[in-house]
Order: C-alpha cells, then structure tokens, then sequence
C-alpha cells in the first residue's frame, strides 16, 4: 500500500473485521476494512484483488470499487470507495425501533437497482456470492450501491474460517451450559462475591461462544446457498475434532 491513510473513525467492528472511516493522502476520503489477525491470508488477499481488477475498468455506479490492497502489522486492509450513507442493515434496525415499515414502493425500487447493477457485474465476468443487508449501502446520492464482491468466494476457498471452528465452539458452549443470573431489580446493585464474579465471567464466555455460534452458522448457510448456485465445494469439516 503505497498511499498514506489516516483513520478517522470507526464505523463497526466484528468478528472477521473492523471498519473505519479514513483519509487518503490527507484528501481523499475512503472506508477502510481491517481484517482481524488470522481471518484473511495472502491468497484471500490476492483472490478479492483479482476480482476488483475485473471491476475497476467498467465504473458501474452501484458498485463501491475497491482501491486498494495490503497488510498493516499481520492484518489484511482493503480500502474501498466511500459511500457517504448507511448499510441497508443499518436502516432496517433503526426504522424497526422506531416502529417504522420500510415502505414497499422503495423496497421494490431498491431491489431493481441491485439487480441492475448484479446484471452489470455478471456482464463483466463478475459474480457477488454473498449480498447481505451489511454490504448492501443507501448512499448520500441516493444510490444503492454493492461492496465486498469476491469476499464469500474467498472465505470459502479458504476451507471455512469459522465452520473450520465450529465444532470446538458447540463443544464449549455445551460445557459451560445454560444457566443464567435472574434479572437484577432497579436500584442499588448488589455487592459481587467471589462466587458471583466467576458465575458472571462464565455468562460472558457463554454470549461470546453463541456469537461465534451464530456467526458460524451464518457462514455455514452461505457455504451451502453458494455449493448449490454456483456449484461450489464445501469445506471438508470433521466434526468430531
């Protein structure tokens, strides 16, 4: 990564990756998406470059390109076009609490820019495998716009970064078991014994391992949906490992 990029702030963490806004050379603004340490690998790296090369020479509008590529102390950094609005997930949350409908007529308009611009893509060689309400984004123009193309194909040719896991997981979450603390009353919080901190430290590793549950079964489901559209193979996983 040749450009010099200065983080401004962070947009959203997760467990295969953190999000920033940042600067390029102190002018241009960008997204950058840090991957955590471990989850992405120089072969990743260069199957998700090699997609955003067939891309970069067609400038489809909804597509957020991606515009660089490189490693920053073990973790991979691809920095992406900013977008200047909020993902569709993003959306879908805050309207849900605040009892709104997303309204039908802008759903349908939406969905038929996305199919728009997944015809485009597949014009030029190019197929997304894996759109979400998180790569999906509602730009400040106006735009839908698709990012992370390449990424699933990626994950799965890299044999599973969390189905790999999963085994491990379910055996640990079923160890710790389900037991959980009654909710606590309003007002003065009880002093913690030592019995309480270890029963609290437990419930923590507990939502931590069904996190990683979810986020793994989300994977799996891909993994499948992808195997059976794209005639992908799945990865080989021995789950009494």
């Amino acid at each position: 990564m040749e450009a010099r990029y200065r983080l401004t702030a962070r947009l959203g963490a997760g467990p295969l990756a953190d999000t920033f806004c940042a600067q390029r050379d102190e002018s241009v603004a960008v997204v950058i998406k840090l991957f955590q340490a471990g989850t992405a690998d120089e072969q990743y790296a260069k199957e998700v470059a090699e997609m955003a090369h067939k891309l970069r020479p067609y400038q489809i509008p909804g597509i957020l390109q991606v515009l660089d590529i490189g490693f920053i102390a073990g973790r991979l950094a691809v920095v992406r076009q900013a977008d200047g609005g909020y993902n569709l997930g993003q959306v879908l949350s805050r309207m849900a609490a605040w009892g709104i409908i997303f309204p039908t007529p802008l759903a349908l308009w939406i969905l038929s820019e996305l199919l728009d611009t997944v015809r485009r893509a597949h014009a030029a060689g190019v197929v997304h495998g894996g759109i979400t309400p998180g790569n999906i984004f509602l730009c400040a123009n106006g735009q839908p716009a698709l990012c992370d193309f390449g990424a699933l194909q990626a994950l799965l040719r890299k044999e599973g970064i969390y189905s790999s896991h999963l085994s491990v997981w379910r055996q640990q979450l079923g160890a710790h078991g389900k037991s959980g603390l009654s909710p606590q009353k309003p007002g003065r919080k009880p002093k913690l014994d030592d019995k309480d901190r270890q029963l609290l430290a437990v419930l923590k590793e507990n939502a931590k391992l069904k996190r990683k549950l979810h986020v793994a079964n989300a994977v799996i489901d891909l993994q499948k949906k992808a195997h059976e559209v794209l005639g992908l193979a799945l990865p080989v996983l021995d789950e009494e490992n």
